[in-house]
């Protein structure tokens, strides 16, 4: 059977990434068979298939919701020999797994109300000795008590990437956070959490506030020109007028607001695909694109967040 309009996320050894394609996924069972052919028949096997060999987990997949059912998150072998469901519902995202594949978490962000207020969601699960898979329930992370929306205010998260070391001893993620208020006025985020501190925000007493380290904020009006931004962790232009003057400010990369985060394999840079703010434009008004990162060292410091020594933004390509 062929499934069709999903998100794959691939996993590495150890660390995820994240692809996007299409899969065919083979049936566990042959209920299709079952008083319909006889045992001939080209797909109904008259013995039980051959035990998986290859390797499990490896990778997860979103199938997408028909009206007669919901939508599902699986976690699959290699090559799809196994597959097993993980959660059903408008679930998945970037994903982590442990580097003996025991343990592993998934992070998300939904709408549920349809009311332009979303929350993001983690969902741990584990795979013992035997290859049994066991998922935990969902819970809610963001937003983090205090940071709700009032009615009739918007709240979007994106998460652009989760990353951890072989253990999970260390585990972050990485949103994109735009807020907007009733006044009239938004900000917008780029945000990393110790995704080891937000386990359950509906946890009696409220847990302690999680590490967080932000590293891009932007302030302005909801309608016209936003002037007010900042990279938190960065030197140069800081505003618009100061990139306005500038004679090349797409070569500027802090003239550049900031978009989805993702981190590469070893946890050591932050990757930012971002476009130029649409009020920014260079002499002959073209708008320009870049992907951009930041050098991360934890080494130097520790692990904790708040120490992290992050340099950057550099430009890595620049296109109009």
């Amino acid at each position: 059977m062929t499934i069709s309009k999903r998100t794959v996320w691939i996993i590495p050894a150890v660390f995820t990434f994240v692809a996007i394609g299409t899969i065919a996924v083979p049936h566990s069972a042959n209920a299709h068979c079952d008083g319909k052919h006889t045992g001939s028949h080209p797909h109904c096997a008259s013995e039980p298939p051959p035990a998986c060999s290859d390797i499990f987990p490896s990778f997860i997949y979103e199938v997408s919701a028909t009206r007669k059912s919901p939508g599902e998150l699986r976690l699959a072998s290699s090559d799809v020999c196994r597959s097993e469901l993980l959660g059903t519902g408008d679930i998945g995202g970037p994903m982590h797994m442990t580097a003996d594949r025991s343990k592993g978490v998934v992070v998300w962000s939904e709408d549920s109300d349809g009311d332009n207020q979303n929350i993001v969601r983690r969902l741990d699960f584990t795979v013992n000795a035997s290859g049994n898979v066991e998922a935990g329930q969902p819970v809610t992370i963001l937003p983090l008590a205090g940071e709700e929306p009032l009615p009739g205010e918007l709240l979007g998260y994106v998460v652009g990437d989760v990353w951890g070391d072989a253990t999970h001893d260390s585990l972050y993620v990485a949103v994109s956070r735009l807020r907007q208020f009733n006044a009239g006025n938004e900000t917008e985020d780029v945000k990393i959490y110790d995704l080891n501190d937000l386990t359950d925000i509906s946890a009696i007493p409220t847990p302690p506030a999680p590490g967080v380290r932000t590293i891009y904020r932007r302030v302005g009006p909801i309608i016209g020109p936003s002037d007010n931004w900042e990279w938190l962790d960065a030197t140069g232009p800081t505003n618009l007028a100061e990139c306005d003057s500038a004679l090349y400010p797409q070569f500027i990369p802090t003239c550049y607001k900031s978009e989805v985060p993702s981190f590469n394999a070893s946890g050591t840079r932050l990757y930012l695909n971002t476009g130029f703010r649409d009020e920014l434009q260079d002499s002959e008004v073209e708008l320009w694109h870049a992907t951009m990162r930041m050098d991360i060292d934890k080494e130097t410091v520790g692990p904790d967040l708040a120490d992290w020594i992050i340099s950057g933004p550099d430009l890595v390509t620049v296109v109009d």
